[in-house]
């Protein structure tokens, strides 16, 4: 007698959105960043991390060489 085997495949999510930041697939209930500019993103530190440092541009230095730049 042979035996038959079914993979049995997960149904695929239906991708709904993509995030700002990694641009990653955002699935349904999936909790998000809504930010202040409308744009949505992942809900977890890397994105908003990335997003954030994209938007502002951050530089490391010093406190005085910031101050001197003011």
């Amino acid at each position: 007698m042979s035996r038959i085997v079914h993979l049995v495949q997960e149904p695929k999510q239906q991708v709904v959105a993509r995030c700002k930041s990694c641009n990653g697939p955002i699935y349904p209930n999936e909790l998000v960043y809504q930010l202040a500019d409308g744009n949505i993103i992942h809900r977890d530190g890397n994105c908003l991390w990335e997003y954030a440092t994209k938007a502002v541009a951050p530089r490391k230095l010093s406190v005085e060489d910031a101050l001197r730049n003011a």
